[in-house]
């Protein structure tokens, strides 16, 4: 912490001394190959990606429908298309100002998403299913 406050006042930008940047990129290539790309968590990364994009698809589906329309998320028989209306709805504002698309809409919200929360939607969807659409 204080080599990027000491670098950065001399600097007049955010960064790391020479050293301090070396250690970060070998810790980093470190945790790429031995944690995140370690082949024991294979099967759950592409779990999670599964998981993921589920959901991504289920709220791009609904966006597409109903749109900006929240009685149609209200009425919906998935409890993740409720709650996503009612994310929309609070920061509707906001996505018209920002003339956000769909994309940024549906990821801002699955951004928010703790890990046990995305795993209670996908359960719910996989429980209720798609077929009301």
């Amino acid at each position: 912490m204080n080599d990027c406050i000491d670098w950065s006042i001399k600097n007049d930008k955010i960064g790391f001394s020479d050293k301090t940047f070396e250690m970060i990129r070998i810790l980093k290539n470190f945790s790429r190959k031995r944690i995140y790309k370690n082949p024991k968590l294979l099967y759950w990364n592409q779990y999670a990606d599964f998981v993921l994009k589920s959901i991504y698809n289920y709220l791009y589906n609904i966006f597409t429908i109903n749109d900006f329309d929240y009685n149609k998320y209200e009425h919906s028989t998935i409890e993740l298309g409720q709650k996503f209306g009612k994310f929309i709805r609070t920061f509707h504002d906001t996505y018209i100002a920002e003339t956000a698309d769909k994309n940024t809409i549906i990821t801002d919200y699955i951004a928010g998403m703790s890990d046990s929360y995305a795993i209670k939607c996908f359960k719910n969807l996989l429980s209720t299913g798609t077929t009301k659409f």
